[in-house]
């Protein structure tokens, strides 16, 4: 639906003798998507998250031998490309003038705040819906949720559970002990632990 909100969009505003206007005082959900990401502001066009490799083992040294070397390289980019959502409406002066109830300015401003928070809430759900999908893919070139990310050191590493199951008691049990079990490129332990159940 597009065009210009004018006094036959809204005829009954006109005139006394509505006893009730209905269709827009449903209840909200609670916004959520400020739980499940971080926020930052920008005033670039992009911004990029870049990994970095790491060190390997100590090496042993015998008595007089030269010290072995390791190196660093940059690993994956993630790019962050802004985009703008936006919507709006245009009311003629004549319905705003006319309007014998205020259904047509406050509560289209009221509509218009309840689309964008559920623009975010969809774009933010989205993210997680598409989690397992091939088609949206993180910065190493894989799903969000995968048995194959690569190391940049070679070989790969998986954040799902070896055999699939129900979220159960035993499955989060083993995933958590997954969790525990993470390292970085070079195979080191690092300290990974879960904070949240995020279920959809």
């Amino acid at each position: 639906m597009s065009g210009v909100i004018n006094s036959g969009s809204f005829a009954k505003a006109l005139w006394p003798g509505v006893n009730a206007w209905y269709g827009k005082a449903y209840d909200e959900y609670s916004v959520e998507y400020t739980s499940l990401f971080d926020k930052f502001s920008s005033s670039k066009a992009w911004e990029e998250d870049v990994g970095i490799s790491s060190f390997g083992l100590a090496v042993q040294k015998g008595e007089g031998a030269p010290i072995s070397y390791d190196s660093e390289q940059q690993a994956f980019v993630t790019r962050y490309q802004h985009v703008v959502y936006a919507l709006g409406f245009i009311i003629t002066r004549e319905m705003m003038e006319d309007d014998q109830y205020d259904v047509v300015g406050q509560r289209k401003a009221q509509g218009l705040a309840f689309s964008h928070r559920q623009t975010k809430e969809i774009v933010g759900a989205n993210v997680y819906n598409r989690a397992f999908s091939g088609s949206y893919l993180g910065g190493d070139g894989v799903a969000m949720i995968s048995a194959s990310h690569p190391n940049i050191a070679g070989g790969t590493q998986s954040n799902i559970i070896a055999t699939a199951a129900d979220l159960s008691e035993a499955s989060l049990e083993q995933a958590c002990i997954d969790i525990a079990g993470f390292t970085n490129d070079r195979g080191l332990l690092i300290a990974v632990r879960p904070e949240s159940l995020i279920i959809f």
